[in-house]
């Protein structure tokens, strides 16, 4: 998808690409596949990108399962995002998605890293698109790549 919509500015490299974190992944498997097609990349710049796999997860979180820890993700990213601290329970987070997001935003509220505007729909599409990222990033197994970076 992504390289579909570069293509429609510039169809063929060289091309220079980077991204931040999980946007660092997807532009290396992006430079992947333009030089598996044949094009140039003369430029790949990753900052703070990493793939699950090969860290560790963080000690508290792995006795969750996976929608938890997606939860205790989000939480964490919302809060870090405004450098504010959340109080987000064990318990809060063993709920389903509406009650923990329900939770989520009464806190966003209080610490003020969420207006009164913001409501649980818009919520809880911020939190569907973290998740279906999250998943798919600790799914990814990179695969070599013969540029530099």
């Amino acid at each position: 998808l992504y390289i579909e919509a570069i293509r429609t500015v510039q169809p063929h490299g060289p091309y220079q690409l980077g991204g931040w974190s999980l946007g660092g992944v997807i532009a290396y498997e992006m430079a992947r596949r333009l030089r598996e097609a044949g094009e140039a990349v003369d430029l790949l710049a990753l900052i703070d990108a990493h793939v699950h796999g090969l860290t560790k997860p963080a000690q508290e979180a792995t006795h969750l399962d996976s929608e938890a820890r997606a939860r205790l993700a989000f939480a964490h990213a919302t809060a870090t995002a405004f450098g504010q601290e959340l109080s987000v329970s064990d318990e809060a987070l063993a709920q389903d998605d509406d009650a923990m997001l329900g939770h989520l935003l009464e806190e966003g509220l209080r610490v003020r890293i969420l207006d009164a505007q913001s409501g649980p729909a818009q919520l809880r599409a911020l939190f569907n698109v973290f998740r279906a990222n999250l998943f798919a990033h600790e799914k990814y197994v990179p695969q070599p790549y013969d540029g530099t970076a």
